[in-house]
Formats: C-alpha cells, sequence, structure tokens
C-alpha cells in the first residue's frame, strides 16, 4: 500500500530519513519492440511505503510489485530493499498474445475446424481449432481439414491482447458423382457411412472412397472409386447373384 502524502508531515519527515529511494525503469523484452511512450504502467507495492514524483520510498525489507499495463502480461515482481539510499530496480513487461479467431467457409457454408485436422504454424503442427493465441507477427499458417485440400494462408497477428479475425475459404477434395447398380435399390455405403440407395448422387473423395453396395440375394459389391476432377460422373454397378 503506497500512500501519497502532501504536505510532508514530522512523521513523514522521519520516515524520508529511514526509508530508501527504490526507482523502477520498465522495459520491453529483448527483441520486442520498445514500449510506447505513452503507455500507462501500474505499479502496486506490497507493504507501506511513499511515492513521490517517480520514486518509491521504501523501508528497507522484502517487497512484491504487480505491474500492469494494457496489453502486456502482468507481472508479479519480488524484490529486496537494502540499506542503498538510491536502488534502481529493472523489470521487464512481456506482450500479451493476439487472440486470433479461424473462419473456414466454402463456397456454400461455414466449415468447423475438424478434431481430426491439423493445423502448422511455421511449419510447428498444432491441433485445429478456431481460436488461437499467438504472439504479435508474421506467420504463415497451413490448415488441413478432412475432405477438403490442404490450404495455406498468411497472416499478420497484431498482438498485445488485440483479437482479430482470419476468414479462410476451403476447396472441397470431393466430387459429386452418380452411382447406380443393376438391378436398382441397392443400400450404398461410402467410406462406412450409409448414405442412401442406388440410383443416387455421392460425394465421393479425390483421394479415393471406399463404396459398398448391397442388396438382399446379391454378393456385396466393393470397389474404392477416385473421383478426381475430369473423370467419369457416372458409375454402374452390375452386381452378382448370391452364390448358393
Amino acid at each position: 500500500m503506497l500512500i501519497f502524502l502532501f504536505p510532508l508531515t514530522a512523521a513523514s519527515l522521519s520516515y524520508s530519513f529511514t526509508s530508501r529511494a527504490v526507482i523502477f525503469t520498465v522495459q520491453a523484452e529483448p527483441g520486442a519492440d520498445p514500449l510506447p511512450e505513452s503507455l500507462p504502467i501500474d505499479i502496486d507495492i506490497s507493504g507501506w511505503g511513499l511515492r513521490l514524483g517517480g520514486n518509491y520510498l521504501l523501508l528497507p525489507g522484502s517487497y512484491t510489485a504487480v505491474l500492469s499495463a494494457p496489453g502486456y502480461q502482468s507481472l508479479e515482481y519480488r524484490f529486496v530493499v537494502d540499506e542503498r539510499a538510491t536502488q534502481p530496480q529493472r523489470v521487464t513487461l512481456a506482450e500479451q498474445p493476439g487472440s486470433v479467431t479461424l473462419q473456414l467457409f466454402d463456397q456454400q457454408k461455414t466449415v468447423a475446424p475438424s478434431g481430426d485436422g491439423y493445423l502448422l504454424i511455421d511449419g510447428q503442427r498444432r491441433p485445429l481449432t478456431a481460436e488461437l493465441q499467438l504472439a504479435r507477427g508474421h506467420y504463415r499458417l497451413e490448415i488441413f481439414q478432412p475432405r477438403y485440400r490442404s490450404v495455406e494462408h498468411e497472416i499478420a497477428v497484431q498482438g498485445r491482447g488485440a483479437a482479430q479475425r482470419e476468414r479462410i475459404q476451403l476447396t472441397p477434395a470431393w466430387q459429386i458423382r452418380t452411382l447406380s447398380s443393376q438391378p436398382s435399390g441397392a443400400v450404398a455405403v461410402v467410406d462406412g457411412n450409409e448414405v442412401g440407395v442406388t440410383p443416387l448422387k455421392v460425394e465421393l473423395l479425390e483421394s479415393g472412397s471406399n463404396v459398398e453396395l448391397k442388396l438382399p440375394g446379391y454378393e456385396l459389391w466393393q470397389q474404392t472409386i477416385a473421383a478426381t476432377p475430369g473423370s467419369q460422373r457416372n458409375y454402374l454397378a452390375k452386381l452378382e447373384l448370391q452364390r448358393a
């Protein structure tokens, strides 16, 4: 607890003779931009003390100072005041990271990040999430979302606690294809998911989807179909009677 006294009383005069002048110098981390000249920095020191101008008059002993400033991480700083008349304290503040929201979308809708996806930030792999905490600076992102082509995106993070939104368009890694069977009415299962009965339109991955057709009295039909751009658009499966 700091006390501001105007004017000085006899008690405060006595305190001024027995106390020591503590001068704080606050700086940014090495390699970071200097602190803005107009940055308001709050210094809250435990115990009793006097603040005169930019100096703190403290009796010898142990203290804890909590420093806080907009856009910077709060710091708890412990120090000891000894018998020296003037005692400088040099303190370093670290910037708060920036909050980055990734908004993924394709031509039709917003796409929620998948738990099976991942993200490379300057080559470092991380889980794919919609919210990122990044220090101020420039980054190259590479996004891997299942069923979509990977995409690269560069961002400039403002940092210092600022929030920003990045819209990133994804390109589907699938094509719409028509799947028919002879005879029709077979249950279609694509990559383990039942999607309907033939004939029907289905989404097939460019890298290949496992397709199964099931019809009572007929053998199971299975095939991996890669729906690459320019490939055939219609597939006809001829089912064979079940062997006795």
